[in-house]
């Protein structure tokens, strides 16, 4: 037994100085993550929607078969979004989506906000405001976070009727399992929800991993 407790305190010990280190290297990764990476990905947007233009051109020419068009409309679509989850206030992408898709995008991402706070208030009990921003995983958490502490500080006061304090054991049961605090139960919700893939490099701005899996979220709350 105790060489097995010495064994297990050297394996701590091993993990600890991994997880300094990664620590200490961080700070490096997020700069070269500005230096080099970030502007390699907004040249490669702005050359995303030049070819994004030269599709939707394509779909009007006359050569265009209707099996072609059906291809190109895919693509247009899928491209449109992804320039969007970097700057969905673009009226030009926005536009080509519209137009090929038949949408509207700035409809369907208030009817999945409203998807995604009804979500939230299944699995916690959390109402979020309408205007909550939730346009990314970084403010998603945020906004649970600004909420779960109001209601925490609200229940501590012995205010039974302070908003959000009511059934609150079943609130935490809804929550499956997450762990007790505010930023545990955000915590919880992501690491259920949350691919890996969609953390954004650039704070706020929604990207399509957020999009798709807001899409997902949405679907399971209907």
């Amino acid at each position: 037994m105790r060489k097995q407790f010495n064994t297990l305190v050297q394996k701590l010990e091993a993990e600890r100085v991994k997880l300094a280190l990664w620590r200490s290297e961080l700070p490096k990764i997020h700069a070269l993550a500005d230096s080099e990476y970030r502007p390699l990905a907004q040249r490669f947007d702005v050359h995303r929607k030049q070819m994004l233009l030269a599709l939707d051109r394509a779909y009007y020419d006359k050569t265009m078969g209707k099996r072609d068009k059906h291809k190109l409309v895919e693509l247009i679509c899928s491209t449109a979004l992804d320039l969007m989850g970097c700057d969905e206030n673009d009226n030009d992408v926005k536009a080509i989506y519209n137009t090929h898709s038949g949408g509207d995008f700035d409809l369907e991402m208030d009817q999945e906000n409203a998807m995604m706070r009804k979500l939230v208030a299944n699995l916690t009990g959390v109402e979020l405001d309408e205007d909550a921003d939730i346009g990314s995983p970084a403010a998603f958490f945020e906004t649970m976070q600004k909420k779960m502490d109001a209601r925490r500080r609200g229940c501590g006061t012995g205010r039974a009727g302070a908003p959000g304090c009511r059934g609150q054991a079943g609130q935490t049961e809804r929550a499956r399992g997450a762990p007790s605090g505010g930023g545990g139960q955000a915590q919880a919700i992501g690491a259920r929800h949350f691919p890996q893939t969609c953390q954004c490099l650039a704070p706020g701005p929604r990207n399509r991993s957020w999009r798709a899996w807001s899409q997902d979220c949405a679907d399971a709350a209907r």
